[in-house]
């Protein structure tokens, strides 16, 4: 696994994450190009995948501090 080098349970435990796999890596990795403005064509095809719907729908999960910080951007624009 070159891509994740080493021990990862060594690793994520000194991080103080319980367990971690490349697969998990790459859906936080998707979330945060998606809260950081990068747009979905760009991430589907930087992840690899031809169709941006599918990625927005697997692999980007957005937290309750997300969800709330666009309800408030929606309020603002309505006052």
């Amino acid at each position: 696994m070159a891509a994740f080098p080493g021990n990862r349970k060594h690793t994520s435990k000194c991080a103080g994450i319980r367990r971690v796999s490349p697969h998990m890596l790459r859906h936080t990795f998707a979330t945060r190009m998606i809260e950081n403005g990068s747009d979905a064509k760009s991430l589907a095809l930087i992840i690899g995948h031809s169709n941006p719907a599918f990625t927005l729908r697997r692999y980007v999960h957005p937290d309750h501090t997300s969800l709330y910080e666009q309800m408030c951007r929606l309020s603002s624009i309505q006052q």
